[in-house]
């Protein structure tokens, strides 16, 4: 099992069947926001995992007390995958590294196969973190439960 750094604030051991993405993985992806990032895969049960943080601005962090970071996740996710059938499908809450953290479910379809993505995020002061995982919705039963296991993987620091 992996140890691995997350940011100042969380770090992850992680679960046998989950590894980082190399480097050449990595630069084929499209990621939504800024920041740092880290990428995890299990092959075994097509699960892919990202983990971004990023600190924002004085203004941003302001901003953030006024609406909520998850809201502006759920709308940044929306608008990039509204081309492959995104679906809200609920809202989610849950303890990660200690900390609450908010998110959503939805469906979308990536070629001709239907996916699940779950996205939560955690806010402490200005700086945010980010969990958001991929898995084909014909494995739910069984990536769900390892998506949830990786989560509980999560320590904070």
């Amino acid at each position: 099992m992996n140890e691995l750094k997350i940011n100042e604030r969380f770090q992850l051991v992680c679960p046998e069947g989950f590894r980082p993405l190399t480097e050449a993985e990595r630069e084929k992806l499209n990621t939504l926001g800024g920041g740092e990032s880290l990428f995890l895969t299990d092959e075994e049960h097509h699960i892919a995992v990202s983990i971004g943080w990023k600190d924002v601005n004085a203004f941003a962090g302001f901003l953030l007390h006024l609406i909520s970071p998850v809201s502006s996740v759920e709308a940044s996710v929306n608008r990039a995958m509204a081309p492959y059938g995104y679906r809200k499908e609920t809202m989610l809450e849950r303890q990660i590294g200690g900390q609450i953290a908010k998110g959503f479910r939805y469906t979308y379809t990536a070629g001709d196969t239907p996916m699940v993505g779950d996205s939560y995020v955690i806010r402490q002061g200005r700086s945010l973190t980010f969990f958001h995982a991929y898995y084909r919705a014909s494995e739910r039963e069984t990536s769900l439960p390892l998506w949830q296991s990786l989560l509980d993987a999560v320590q904070g620091l």
